[in-house]
């Protein structure tokens, strides 16, 4: 009678894992579709963050070239200037020797 009350427990024992197993195993099954979602929506993320860096770099780059651009023309326009000056000084002094 004993032998045949623990044969009863442990195969309720081993009823009530296999059906934790079978719960955990659901549950992993339901849950699966949402971690592919998850994984989906990191790459769409990871690549919006990849063209939003590429766009940035061209936006630097572009304001870089502007900004140089806009140097070297000021130098330019700089050197205009103290060129003519140096032109004017000259044509007076000449003008004092006179």
């Amino acid at each position: 009678m004993e032998l045949l009350e623990k044969s009863k427990e442990v195969l309720l024992e081993k009823l009530k894992m296999e059906e934790e197993e079978e719960t955990e195993e659901r549950r992993y099954l339901l849950a699966e579709p949402y971690t592919q979602i998850d994984e989906k929506k990191k790459e769409e993320i990871k690549k919006k963050a990849e063209e939003l860096k590429k766009l940035n770099e061209r936006e630097l780059l572009q304001k870089l070239q502007s900004l140089t651009r806009d140097l070297v023309s000021h130098e330019q326009r700089e050197e205009k200037e103290e060129h003519k000056e140096e032109m004017k000084d000259k044509k007076t002094k000449k003008k004092k020797e006179k």
